[in-house]
C-alpha cells in the first residue's frame, strides 16, 4: 500500500505546485491602490487582476472544488525498509524553530520524536528557538559558519543555493538513491515536477521543504472579523475598502463590547505590517504571499510595490491609522498581544490563518464572552476587481538541510527519508501517535482522539497535536491535496463547525501566489547585492506613510519611487524574469 498511495499523495503535490518554488530572493510574507500607471523602472502599464493558475504556463488550474478533492488519512503502510536505520544510537542535533505550542518544547522530548527515536534509532538533540526569533538566532551562525548543527531550517533570507554556493549545507544528490531513500526517489521518479520545483538550476537537491497544497484550502490566511459585533450593529460583513472603513467606525464608535466606553481597537494585526497589506487584494495587488511580484497574461514578471495603486492603498491605511481603527502598534504587536485584546473583548477584526478563529471563540468563551463568535471575511472587491481573491501559501514551505557539520549525511537523508516522504513517518509528524493523538476507525481511517477533538486542558486540535510532537515547525512534512493523507488538515479543521465553515466560505477564493524560483548562485550574489538596501528602503518607507510620519502627496511618492529605481530595480525585475523564463522553459 503504501508505494501506491504514497504515489498518489505526492502526484497532487506536483500538480498543485507545478512551475512554482518557495524561495529565492523575496520575503514570502509582503502585503494596496487604485491607478494604472508602474511608477516608474521602465515597466508598462500595471496589469489588472489576480493572478491566477491560468497565468503559469504548464500548471494545471486549481480545482474547482478543492474541498472534495481529498481520500483521507488511511493506515500507513510500512517505508520499504527494515527498521532501525541503523545498528547503533546515533544523535544528529537539528536547529529549528520552536514548538508551535509554546509551553512545550521540542527539547522536552516530545512522544511523537520519542517514538521516532525508538524507530529509527536516530536521536535528535534539538537546538530550538521560538519562531519569531528563529532567524535572528540562526543567521549569523549561517553567515560566520560556525557553530553549526547536523540539520537545520533554513532561516529567513536563507535559499538553499545560497547555504550550498557558501558550502555551508550539503548538496543531497549522491545520498538519494534506491537503497538509501526509496520513498524520495518514488517520488521523483513518478512526478518529477516535485524533483524540478526544488532542485537549483544546476540540478543539485540542497533542501527538502513541506508540502502545504491542501493546508492552503483548508486554513486559508486572510482577514477574520467578529460575526457578533456584526450582527449586534446591524452591519453585513465588508466586501470592500470603503464598507471596511465604515464596519471598523462602528466598532469604535458604538460600543460593540457593551461596556459603556470607546475602548475597542477596531482592527488588531499579530503577524507583522506585511499582513495590511492583504487589504490591497481589493486593488488588484498581490503584497503578501506573491511579494509584490506578479505575472501578466503575457508572461511578463511585474513590480508591485512602485504602482501607484500602492499609493492608494497606502493613503486607506493612513485613514485608519489616523482615525484609531488600525491598532497603534500594529507593526511591532505579535500574536500574544492581539490575544490578550481579543480575550479583553476589545478586537473586532484580525489577519491571521482561520484555525485563529477557533482560538479567539476558545479564549473568549474561556473569560466568560459566550457570544463571541470570530469567522473568516471574503477578500474585499472594487471596481477595479471584481472576484474576490486571496493567495494560497505553498506550494512549499520552509527549507531543511544537512549541514557540512553533519558526519553521516547518508544517514541524515535516509532519517529525512522516513520522516518525509515515507507514509509511515509522515502519519507520525501529522497525526501523532496511534492510541494517544488518533485510533483507527471503519475502513481504516484514521480518527481523532477525545485529546484532540475535545482537549482537557481546552487546546485548540492543532495545540493538542502539538503538545505532543506533531504539525511540527521543525522538520519536513506532507499536507498535500490528494493521496492517503491529504485530508489530514481538513481532518483538524472538520473538529469544530465554525472553523469548518469558515475554510470552507474561503476556499473557492484561493489563487496561486507568485512563483519565488531558486536562484542561481549568480543570481543570488547579485541580488543579496542590491535588495537588502531596496527592500529596507521600500519596508520603511511603507510604514511612514501609513504612520503619516512621512506626508504622502505627490512629491514624496515619486521621490520613493525614483529612489527604488535608482537603488536597482531593474536589474532585479530582469533576474526575476529570466528566473520565471528560465524555470517555466520559456527562455
Amino acid at each position: 500500500m503504501a508505494g501506491l498511495e504514497r504515489r498518489r499523495l505526492l502526484a497532487a503535490a506536483a500538480m498543485s505546485a507545478a512551475g512554482i518554488a518557495l524561495a529565492g530572493c523575496t520575503r514570502s510574507n509582503s502585503g494596496g491602490g487604485g491607478g494604472g500607471s508602474s511608477g516608474g523602472s521602465g515597466q508598462q502599464e500595471a496589469p489588472k487582476g489576480p493572478f491566477r493558475a491560468s497565468a503559469t504556463p504548464d500548471a494545471p488550474p486549481v480545482p474547482d472544488n478543492p474541498i472534495a478533492q481529498s481520500t483521507g488519512g488511511t493506515v500507513p503502510g510500512p517505508p520499504g525498509y527494515s527498521l532501525p536505520l541503523t545498528d547503533r544510537p546515533v544523535t544528529f542535533t537539528f536547529a529549528a524553530p520552536d514548538n508551535g505550542y509554546a509551553p512545550r518544547s521540542y527539547t522536552q522530548n516530545l512522544a511523537v520524536w520519542q517514538e521516532i527515536e525508538k524507530r529509527t534509532g536516530v536521536r535528535i538533540t534539538w537546538d530550538v528557538a521560538p519562531s519569531a526569533q528563529y532567524s535572528d538566532a540562526m543567521a549569523p551562525r549561517l553567515g560566520s559558519g560556525r557553530n553549526l548543527p547536523d540539520l537545520v531550517s533554513l532561516p529567513q533570507g536563507w535559499d538553499p543555493v545560497r547555504a550550498g554556493a557558501e558550502k555551508l549545507v550539503v548538496p543531497l544528490n549522491k545520498y538519494l538513491n534506491e537503497q538509501n531513500t526509496p520513498n524520495i526517489m518514488k517520488l521523483f521518479a513518478d512526478f518529477p515536477d516535485v524533483k524540478k520545483l526544488i532542485s537549483a538550476p544546476g540540478g543539485e537537491i540542497y533542501a527538502l521543504p513541506s508540502v502545504v497544497t491542501d493546508a492552503a484550502y483548508s486554513d486559508p490566511f486572510g482577514l477574520m472579523i467578529r460575526q457578533d459585533w456584526l450582527d449586534k450593529l446591524d452591519l453585513a460583513e465588508p466586501t470592500s475598502l470603503d464598507e471596511w472603513h465604515r464596519v471598523l467606525t462602528a466598532f469604535l464608535t458604538k460600543d460593540p463590547n457593551g461596556n459603556g466606553k470607546q475602548d475597542e481597537v477596531p482592527l488588531t494585526i499579530g503577524t507583522g505590517p506585511e499582513a495590511a497589506y492583504l487589504f490591497g487584494n481589493a486593488l488588484g495587488l498581490h503584497l503578501f504571499y506573491g511579494g509584490g511580484w506578479y505575472v501578466t497574461d503575457d508572461h511578463r514578471v511585474y513590480y508591485e510595490w512602485t504602482d501607484d495603486r500602492l499609493k492608494e492603498l497606502l493613503t486607506w491605511l493612513n485613514r485608519l491609522y489616523k482615525e484609531k481603527l488600525l491598532d497603534p502598534q500594529f507593526y511591532q504587536t505579535e500574536r500574544e498581544a492581539v490575544l490578550r485584546k481579543v480575550t479583553r473583548d476589545l478586537s473586532g477584526a484580525s489577519i491571521d490563518f482561520s484555525n485563529h478563529t477557533l482560538e479567539y471563540n476558545k479564549a473568549q468563551a474561556a473569560a466568560g464572552q459566550q457570544n463571541a463568535h470570530w469567522v473568516m471575511a471574503k477578500p474585499p472587491t472594487s471596481d477595479q476587481v471584481s472576484q474576490p481573491y486571496y493567495e494560497g501559501y505553498g506550494p512549499l514551505s520552509g527549507w531543511f538541510s544537512v549541514t557540512r557539520e553533519c558526519e553521516n549525511p547518508q544517514l541524515a537523508a535516509r532519517w529525512l527519508d522516513y520522516v518525509w516522504a515515507s507514509d509511515e513517518g509522515n502519519t507520525l509528524v501529522s497525526y501523532g501517535v496511534e492510541g494517544l493523538t488518533y485510533t483507527v476507525g471503519a475502513d481504516r481511517r484514521l480518527e481523532f482522539t477525545t485529546w484532540v477533538t475535545d482537549n482537557p486542558q481546552e487546546l485548540d486540535p492543532q495545540a493538542a497535536l502539538r503538545y505532543h510532537g506533531a504539525m511540527p515547525y521543525a522538520s519536513p512534512w506532507i499536507r498535500a491535496a490528494k493521496g492517503p493523507l491529504s485530508e489530514f488538515q481538513w481532518d483538524v479543521t472538520r473538529t469544530d463547525e465554525n472553523w469548518l465553515a469558515s475554510a470552507e466560505k474561503i476556499a473557492p477564493s484561493m489563487v496561486l501566489a507568485y512563483p519565488t524560483i531558486l536562484a542561481t548562485p549568480e543570481e543570488t550574489k547579485e541580488l543579496t547585492g542590491i535588495l537588502p538596501d531596496l527592500e529596507t528602503y521600500r519596508d520603511e518607507s511603507i510604514l511612514k506613510f501609513i504612520l503619516g510620519q512621512q506626508p504622502l502627496d505627490d512629491g514624496n511618492w515619486q521621490e520613493y519611487v525614483s529612489t527604488i529605481n535608482g537603488m536597482g530595480l531593474d536589474r532585479v525585475v530582469e533576474i526575476q524574469q529570466q528566473q520565471y523564463d528560465r524555470f517555466t522553459g520559456r527562455k
